[in-house]
């Protein structure tokens, strides 16, 4: 089965792919806890000494139709493991989890993941489309990550494609779909191809300018943005295509707001700085890894100065969160930082 290869923050090897039953890594050793396989990732030195090892498992799975597979990795320029999979059941992130309603072979959702292999997973998203439609109806395949970390996925769709709280509509041709989630896996926008025609969107790659350079295949003309594609032979209605898209400036924006937390890890309460540089209305919310929101600290025009806003590790409803890593996020109408803290008990 096909083995991926990337490269974590300190420069070391890391291979990802399926197994069943144990695997060993040197001194490491993972169980499969799925009913045909798992997924590991493991990390090794250059003199080729295994040092880390971790596992996706695929739990509640339907005996017959249980799925899942890794479709692509990447490293963004912290050295994080970007992994992208698809999957039916019920997959574990260690402390973390997602699940989806797929309950065939060909019924499946997909996921996105951010792995720093120091301190764990830093978030899970999943990826999911109108089952109303087709369940055969999405697809993603190509994964990239930016210098600022922005990572951009594509793959292709039918219906209704659903990323957070971002919803894409299509007609009933399969189109093509460009998205990007910034560093802490928030959805930032999604592009699509239109045409009377299918399109596909292989793969996705960013060089160091920024500029995203994107693999596909359409059907006799498909436009995306400010391209309009049209087959080089009139007699085959299927092409290929490669294109340089730019999709923003190339430099890096320091933000002028900024969050920190302290202590961290804290528990159960913590305080977070905020140094707002301009007045501003601004909220600050609080996530959890898989992107669902517990409780709103803070929503109002405030001037521009320092505020200490403490968090007591409790949702929106009073009630006590479980250990974990969860996200603080600061947002305004231009911008949106955000930083990880984790609680334990």
């Amino acid at each position: 089965r096909r083995v991926y290869l990337s490269m974590d923050q300190n420069d070391n090897p890391v291979v990802a792919g399926l197994f069943s039953q144990t695997a060993h890594f040197g001194e490491f050793s993972v169980t499969a806890q799925g009913i045909w396989y798992d997924i590991y990732l493991a990390g090794y030195s250059s003199e080729g000494e295994w040092l880390w090892v971790r596992q996706i498992s695929q739990t509640e799975p339907d005996e017959i139709w249980a799925r899942i597979r890794l479709q692509n990795m990447t490293a963004d320029n912290n050295g994080n493991i970007i992994v992208l999979g698809l999957f039916n059941g019920r997959l574990e992130f260690e402390d973390e989890s997602i699940s989806s309603v797929g309950v065939s072979y060909i019924d499946y959702d997909f996921f996105l993941a951010s792995l720093d292999s120091q301190d764990g997973w830093n978030w899970v998203r999943k990826i999911e489309t109108d089952r109303e439609i087709s369940p055969l109806s999405l697809t993603v395949q190509g994964v990239t990550a930016d210098q600022s970390n922005n990572v951009y996925i594509t793959g292709s769709f039918r219906g209704k494609l659903e990323l957070g709280d971002i919803i894409e509509e299509s007609s009933d041709v399969i189109s093509l779909f460009l998205a990007r989630s910034d560093a802490s896996g928030y959805w930032s926008w999604v592009e699509r191809s239109y045409s009377e025609y299918l399109s596909y969107g292989v793969s996705v790659v960013a060089d160091k300018e920024d500029a995203l350079y994107l693999r596909g295949e359409f059907n006799y003309q498909m436009e995306l943005g400010s391209l309009v594609l049209t087959p080089e032979d009139a007699d085959s209605p299927t092409s290929r295509f490669y294109a340089r898209l730019r999709v923003g400036d190339a430099e890096v924006v320091v933000p002028p707001h900024s969050v920190m937390n302290y202590p961290n890890p804290f528990n159960p309460l913590t305080t977070i700085k905020l140094d707002i540089q301009q007045d501003d209305f601004v909220k600050l919310q609080i996530y959890n890894i898989r992107g669902e929101r517990v409780v709103t600290l803070l929503e109002g025009f405030r001037e521009a100065g320092e505020y200490q806003i403490p968090w007591n590790g409790r949702d929106s409803r009073g009630r006590m969160m479980p250990s974990g890593v969860y996200l603080y996020v600061l947002s305004s109408d231009r911008e949106r930082v955000a930083s990880k803290m984790t609680l334990i008990k």
